[in-house]
């Protein structure tokens, strides 16, 4: 295994550097045929010319420049798995979260319905406790209206009773007036009267 990792690395250092040494003299030799088109394809093909022949990179192009697993063994398989794991948890974490998101967002929408809701109905309550003000405001005022009328039939009516019982005392002090003139009328003819009978039985009295 250890034979095959050194021949896959010498197979493709050896190009590599081949190709470093050959442009080491040059500066940008691509560029003697790029194009206008092409010109920023040739600068980087030329920077990464030498990107594989880093002495610290050899094991790591090695290993990694073909096929994973080509020579049959599982030497990255530990790390596939923890890769893999990573990304399965960090896939139940991103689902956790909309899940948390969309319960959020279905209790948030409860809640303004809710709210809606109770909007709704305390309006209401308010109409119907600003008709019901508006109904006794009126009903207040049809008692008012109807205690004036009452009242004022009641006063023309108490005045009018007045006005008759005046009438009848004044009628009464009238009768008692004429009465007691007439009385005193009566009283004072008697009185006379008694007065010339007894003058008259002194005057035949005397003559005789």
């Amino acid at each position: 295994m250890a034979n095959q990792d050194e021949v896959r690395a010498a197979s493709l250092s050896g190009p590599l550097s081949s190709a470093t040494a050959s442009a080491s003299g040059l500066k940008l030799p691509l560029l003697l045929t790029a194009r206008p088109g092409n010109v920023g394809v040739q600068i980087d093909a030329h920077r990464a010319m030498n990107l594989f022949s880093h002495p610290r990179s050899v094991k790591f192009t090695s290993q990694f420049h073909g096929m994973m697993y080509e020579n049959g063994s599982l030497e990255n398989y530990s790390r596939v798995v923890e890769r893999t794991a990573q990304r399965a948890r960090l896939l139940e974490d991103k689902l956790e979260k909309l899940r948390a998101r969309e319960q959020y967002l279905l209790e948030d929408e409860a809640k303004r319905k809710q709210r809606r809701v109770q909007r709704e109905a305390a309006r209401q309550r308010r109409m119907w406790q600003m008709h019901q003000a508006a109904k006794r405001a009126d009903e207040r005022a049809r008692e008012d209206a109807a205690a004036v009328a009452v009242q004022r039939v009641m006063r023309g009516a108490l005045a009018r009773q007045v006005t008759r019982v005046l009438k009848n005392v004044r009628k009464t002090n009238d009768a008692a007036s004429m009465l007691q003139r007439a009385l005193k009328t009566y009283v004072c003819r008697q009185q006379l009267l008694r007065e010339r009978e007894r003058r008259a039985r002194e005057e035949e009295a005397r003559r005789e």
